[in-house]
């Protein structure tokens, strides 16, 4: 079943920019990542992501159930160190997601930053995940 890999353009999904644009800004640990390969295992293997959500369900639950005769964990410094975490993976996205929106506006106009016909999730797709 090639589903997936119908819906994604496998060089994007591998970080391969289809403006042939260079980053400003790159990690080390981007370097040597190649998507296609997570694509193909996915499409491969998409039945997992079922009991992957029973298992998460489950625990949820199941913890939500076990806690409800025990005393609640104070849990502030953890929940801040979290939340600092998430605000630095946000502004590393926005900004990585900022350079390729600039580079397709400045070289391609308004209407490719959100029209592009070859890949058509291209930008709102990395900005929604990041968002969300």
């Amino acid at each position: 079943m090639s589903f997936f890999i119908n819906l994604t353009n496998v060089e994007a999904a591998a970080g391969r920019s289809l403006y042939n644009m260079s980053y400003n800004l790159v990690m080390p640990f981007e370097g040597n990542f190649y998507g296609g390969n997570w694509v193909q295992w996915f499409d491969k293997n998409w039945g997992i992501v079922f009991y992957m959500v029973g298992a998460y369900m489950a625990v949820v639950f199941g913890l939500q159930a076990w806690m409800e005769t025990r005393p609640a964990f104070d849990l502030r410094k953890q929940l801040f160190v979290w939340n600092v975490i998430l605000a630095v993976f946000s502004l590393y996205g926005g900004i990585r997601s900022l350079q390729e929106l600039i580079y397709v506006y400045t070289n391609f106009g308004v209407y490719s930053t959100y029209c592009l016909c070859g890949l058509r999730v291209r930008f709102r797709h990395k900005q929604h995940h990041k968002d969300t």
